[in-house]
């Protein structure tokens, strides 16, 4: 592995890495506070980024899955 590619993925992987804390962290708060407080209204901002990130990693899940079949299916082609 060349050394521009160990620096992009570590890159990606570290941003990775942040926003998957930060999406946890709004689905996190949004969940504690609804268990420790059911009267209080959760603002629509949260409760509209808990879903939308939601969404977003099933999304990137799916794709992700999608892109592994492709490959596997590619390398199946290629031994026979």
């Amino acid at each position: 592995m060349t050394e521009d590619r160990l620096i992009m993925r570590i890159v990606i992987i570290f941003g990775t890495t942040v926003s998957s804390f930060i999406a946890v962290a709004v689905i996190t708060s949004v969940v504690i506070v609804t268990i420790w407080n059911p009267e209080l209204k959760i603002p629509d901002v949260l409760r509209d980024w808990g879903g939308l990130i939601i969404g977003f990693y099933f999304g990137s899940f799916i794709t992700l899955i999608k892109d592994l079949f492709r490959t596997s299916s590619r390398s199946n082609n290629i031994d026979k």
